[in-house]
């Protein structure tokens, strides 16, 4: 440890081993319902993927593939190491969902441990004592209601991986001797888990800055052979996609830089975005939370080195959640990406654990430990009311995972007693959780289903319903009768596309949400696709309800 010394009788039992160690079981406590639940969204997609490479004997060959070019022809998205941790998740768990959940659950666990361990060893080179704050924080951002979402969503997993190797890094970085060079290869694994791990360098730079006294030869080489990876990673991107800014644009759009006029419009959708996650604490937790960095900052004032660190986080914060409004123009209305804010909020609870840590040097103003001790306690409200509106996040997406299931389970009772071909229309949303949105076909393929069923049943969500039309009439539902596909891949979809004649489902339904059962609903018009749409999502919201 730097600049601290504790009293071998101390053993495990310090104030600081404890408390990080109830933050641990509270969150776990929290999260250990997650195990019973379900595929979710863009999971069907990629687990789909894996199955199919696996059948085609190609799992591995398939996935390291992925370290040649982007994710999808439709997006600038270069994340191999994503893609290999589902394909190990896949040959270890198969389709049994906790196995899964227990890799996001663990490295949630692991970077609640790593931020209270930052904290106190960030503490320590100002000579103040994290003790309790380091723990709280942790606890502060493991309870943290809009984290949820990078947890139990399987597809979401790679903010997760790149806060533990951010977190790992500024620990090493820190640290003295040689421990600082740990920065390059942490940094190549969060650049290659997500490109968020791109800022990590600026971050570190500012731990550079707020760090008191001169930094080492192997902190200044690190940090400037880290800008020198961030360059090849750009000029690698550009090479892949002709752009190195723009991550959901086809590598066909024009470059261009962030575009600062629509940063006042991005940073107006954070309310809305925040309103559709939490059912409860909307405005409580915000309060909460607002109350505890106002606390935070008087704690900090008669600290400089202490403010100066406190500082450097906040920005590191702010910064990267800035790269993230730039990069999307907006935060989804409907609550979803609370797993882009994992990143950006861990800073933020390591800023907070800094400026309430306490001071070390005798002498202490009488106002200056009622702040300090009226600052933990707002962080352990801020935590409770966090816990609190969790509860609520972690029930809905319980229930729309739930709901996914029952969907899953009811598709061959469907197909067995109604001939011919079905199709269906799948919500995409319940609530704020994406519960189908690519290759939702793969509800009706296996490993999801012990026989192929997607030539007597066709997902189709709403919004695809026009095209779905055209893929009709040029013989899609043809082609499943003939074929019968038995996964879904690249070559399948080609087999699929090509014309036959014209033939209509036998059978229309939809999916409701509410009494979790299929429903059937009359045919459509086929005399025009605008006809047969609205005939479509006219019948299916009043058979099922809203239809999103």
């Amino acid at each position: 440890m730097i600049g601290t010394s504790r009293p071998a009788a101390d053993g495990w039992f310090t104030p600081f081993n404890v408390g990080l160690g109830l933050a641990l079981v509270i969150v776990a406590a929290f999260y250990a319902t997650g195990f019973d639940g379900f595929w979710l969204g863009d999971d069907f997609a990629n687990i789909e993927n894996l199955y199919a490479l696996r059948q085609e004997r190609r799992l591995w060959a398939g996935t390291f593939a992925y370290f040649a070019g982007g994710l999808s022809p439709t997006g600038s998205l270069y994340r191999p190491f994503s893609i290999l941790s589902l394909a190990a998740n896949f040959a270890a768990a198969g389709t049994r969902y906790a196995g899964w959940y227990l890799a996001g659950f663990a490295v949630h666990l692991g970077n609640v441990a790593l931020l209270a361990l930052l904290v106190r060893r960030l503490a320590e080179t100002c000579e103040a004592d994290a003790s309790w704050s380091a723990p709280l924080a942790a606890a502060l951002f493991g309870l943290a209601p809009m984290l949820a979402e990078g947890v139990y969503w399987q597809s979401a997993r790679a903010d997760g991986w790149v806060t533990l190797f951010s977190l790992l890094a500024a620990h090493a970085w820190i640290g003295s001797g040689r421990s600082a060079w740990w920065l390059l290869p942490a940094l190549i694994a969060a650049l290659l888990f997500k490109e968020s791990g791109a800022v990590l360098p600026l971050q570190v730079a500012l731990l550079a800055w707020a760090l008191p006294g001169k930094r080492s030869t192997a902190q200044r080489a690190s940090l400037l052979l880290a800008f020198a990876v961030l360059a090849a990673f750009f000029a690698w991107r550009m090479h892949l996609f002709g752009q190195v800014w723009r991550v959901y644009a086809a590598p066909s759009a024009t470059n261009a830089w962030p575009d600062w006029s629509s940063l006042p419009a991005a940073v107006a959708s954070v309310v809305p975005w925040w309103t559709a996650i939490a059912t409860t604490g909307t405005v409580l937790y915000p309060c909460a939370l607002g109350a505890t960095l106002a606390l935070a900052a008087a704690a900090v004032a008669h600290s400089r080195a202490r403010a100066r660190f406190a500082l450097a986080l906040a920005c590191a914060c702010g910064g990267m959640f800035l790269a993230t409004l730039l990069n999307l123009g907006e935060l989804a209305a409907s609550g979803e990406g609370g797993r882009l804010s994992y990143g950006p909020f861990a800073w933020l609870a390591l800023a907070v654990g800094v400026a309430c840590a306490r001071e070390r040097a005798a002498g202490r103003a009488t106002s200056s430990a009622v702040i300090y001790r009226a600052a933990l306690c707002s962080i352990a409200v801020a935590c409770a009311v966090g816990g609190w509106t969790l509860v609520a996040v972690l029930h809905q997406a319980s229930l729309a995972q739930d709901g996914v299931r029952a969907l899953t389970r009811a598709l061959p009772v469907w197909a067995a007693s109604h001939e011919g071909i079905t199709l269906l229309i799948v919500p995409e949303r319940d609530g704020p959780i994406v519960i189908a949105r690519n290759s939702q076909a793969g509800l009706a393929l296996p490993p999801f289903q012990e026989t192929p069923l997607l030539h007597r049943v066709l997902p189709t969500l709403p919004r695809e319903v026009g095209t779905r039309y055209e893929q009709l009439e040029g013989g899609l539902a043809e082609r499943l009768t003939e074929q019968r596909p038995r996964w879904m891949s690249a070559n399948v979809l080609l087999e699929l596309s090509h014309p036959a004649a014209a033939r209509w489902p036998d059978h229309y339904a939809c999916w409701s949400q509410t009494r979790r059962s299929i429903s059937e609903i009359p045919a459509p018009r086929t005399d025009s696709k605008t006809a047969w749409s609205a005939d479509l999502l006219d019948a299916a919201k009043t058979a099922c309800g809203t239809v999103s």
